[in-house]
């Protein structure tokens, strides 16, 4: 007896019996079975107990070996087939667009999956070109099919396709800015992944975001389950809750206390199975990460006598700044929305600028951040007015700025007195020539004065140029408490 050829699992409930049947007739051809009784006995045998029993109840009180395989197949094809309404299955057909993270190819399987029940006939090609043409969610796609005369629905997939092929094409090269608009923030549709780890006698808690592979490492004196929620509710108070939490089985992640607390804030939490850590293998690649980081300082004899957090702190700074393979953007790049500053910028400070997001060659390196430069509000040797308050009261009195000490903070001189002074305190004069300072205030500085003595340069009488005085702050000076 010739050994049988293939393998068909039983059939399941809700199964299309239709495509069952189909591959029950490959097999059958394949193992050259063509007697009726050798056709109803294979299909019972790999049809499953549940199979059998509805033909059984079917055909009643009639017995199955006095049926042909046709009859057999048509009575449980007409148990298992549905009625089909037409109309809600061309509603669903016609109202049927692509999802967001779905394929080209995908959606045109789903299409023809569902013009299969609407009964279109001959014009079922029509149907599906037209259902591609709406649905699809590339806009540049869908111009490209329209502009194209004579257009089937054989065409329509073939351009779709390669125009998908395309798009993926170039953003691996370089992503465009549409692609990085599409980034979403740490907090937004995010897996955390949770580990606890012991290095170099210390435990450490290790938080990865499954999307950006952000990586936050905190060392960890007690591993309980309070301290693990105390160092979560900091975490999130940064970046916001996650949707998914995925750790291990230890004690802490276990806890009915860390799952109330997942719970009460809406985050599902799962666990990798036993003696399986591949299922959380974000957070132990992290682990191998953070090891070869650590190690590495610690083999260089210059930094290894810094303390192991410090080496930590460091360690985080170069990795959450350095981009990934995948689109060229660093961790701290896809979270925050924009790249800080290390020294490296210092090497090349052409393509940053005061810690402007930098762009080069039209591609947006951050998301959605609108340059914020503006003009100063002053420069060297503008007029002010200063508000001065005395007494608990205001008054304005007339001033000159010396330098921008930063975006709204100036240096200036009032009554010949040096003050820093915020651009709210600081209004023009109305005469908006520029004057030299020296000669405004007319005050003379040794070059190698203090910036203390400064502040205390006068000038109330006539005197030779050479001549110094110094003047004494007519401030009051609050009294020393003595203990």
């Amino acid at each position: 007896m010739t050994a049988f050829v293939g393998r068909i699992e039983q059939y399941s409930s809700g199964e299309n019996f239709d495509c069952y049947i189909e591959r029950i007739e490959h097999l059958l051809k394949l193992n050259k079975l063509v007697l009726d009784g050798e056709k109803i006995s294979f299909l019972i045998s790999v049809g499953g107990a549940e199979l059998h029993k509805t033909l059984k109840t079917l055909v009643s009180p009639q017995k199955i070996e006095e049926l042909t395989y046709t009859k057999v197949v048509d009575t449980l094809t007409r148990h298992f087939t549905k009625k089909i309404n037409t109309t809600a299955e061309r509603f669903k057909f016609l109202n049927r667009t692509q999802n967001v993270e779905e394929s080209i190819g995908d959606f045109i399987i789903a299409i023809k999956e569902l013009a299969i029940t609407c009964k279109y006939g001959s014009n079922v090609n029509d149907a599906l070109k037209d259902r591609l043409l709406m649905g699809i969610r590339c806009k540049k796609t869908q111009s490209k099919l329209i502009d194209q005369d004579n257009l089937t629905f054989e065409s329509a997939c073939d351009t779709a396709l390669k125009m998908e092929m395309l798009q993926q094409e170039l953003q691996n090269m370089c992503p465009s800015s549409s692609e990085v608009n599409a980034i979403k923030k740490f907090s937004n549709d995010g897996n955390r992944n949770l580990l606890f780890y012991t290095l170099y006698n210390t435990n450490f808690l290790i938080v990865v975001d499954a999307f950006s592979q952000w990586i936050d490492v905190k060392d960890m004196k007690i591993t309980s389950a309070g301290a693990l929620i105390l160092e979560l509710r900091r975490i999130f108070s940064y970046f916001g809750l996650p949707n998914t939490i995925v750790s291990d089985n230890g004690p802490p992640f276990n806890s009915a206390e860390f799952t109330d607390f997942c719970t009460s804030n809406s985050i599902k939490c799962l666990k990798s199975p036993p003696y399986h850590p591949q299922s959380n293998g974000a957070a132990e690649r992290a682990v191998q990460t953070v090891k070869n980081g650590l190690r590495k300082s610690l083999d260089d004899n210059k930094i290894k006598t810094l303390p192991l957090t410090l080496l930590l702190s460091r360690f985080l700074l170069n990795y959450r700044s350095t981009p990934t393979t995948r689109n060229r953007l660093s961790p701290n790049e896809m979270i925050f929305r924009l790249k800080p500053k290390t020294l490296i910028d210092d090497i090349n400070p052409s393509i940053r600028g005061n810690g402007e997001i930098s762009r080069e060659n039209g591609t947006v390196l951050a998301m959605d951040v609108k340059e914020t430069k503006q003009k100063p509000f002053f420069e060297k040797g503008d007029k002010v007015l200063y508000k001065l308050k005395t007494n608990l009261k205001y008054k304005w009195i007339p001033g000159i700025v010396r330098e921008k000490m930063g975006n709204v903070m100036y240096s200036i001189v009032a009554e010949g007195v040096y003050r820093n002074a915020h651009v709210s305190q600081l209004r023009k004069r109305k005469s908006k020539e520029k004057v030299d300072l020296i000669d405004e205030v007319d005050i003379f500085i040794r070059p190698e004065q203090d910036k203390e003595d400064e502040h205390q340069v006068t000038n109330k009488r006539k005197r030779d140029p050479d001549e110094f005085i110094v003047r004494r702050s007519e401030r009051l000076k609050r009294r020393v408490c003595e203990n």
